[in-house]
């Protein structure tokens, strides 16, 4: 028997190491498919362009700002 994630497992070492290899490739592939998402929208210079905002909020009044 093999602890395996707080379980007892009956599986062999190597099934393990493979499904623990597994698991990171897994997540490899969801973590680039989300990056590659940020990126088509755009909302990775979002950070940028907030700071290029903030830089110049003093030019603005929105006091006397209605809807």
């Amino acid at each position: 028997m093999r602890l395996y994630l707080g379980k007892v497992s009956t599986l062999p070492l190597d099934e393990i190491n493979l499904l623990i290899e597994a698991h990171r490739i897994n997540y490899r592939l969801r973590s680039t498919f989300f990056y590659r998402k940020l990126k088509e929208y755009k909302t990775l210079s979002l950070r940028t362009k907030i700071d290029a905002l903030l830089a110049v909020n003093h030019l603005y009044s929105w006091e006397n700002w209605s809807n």
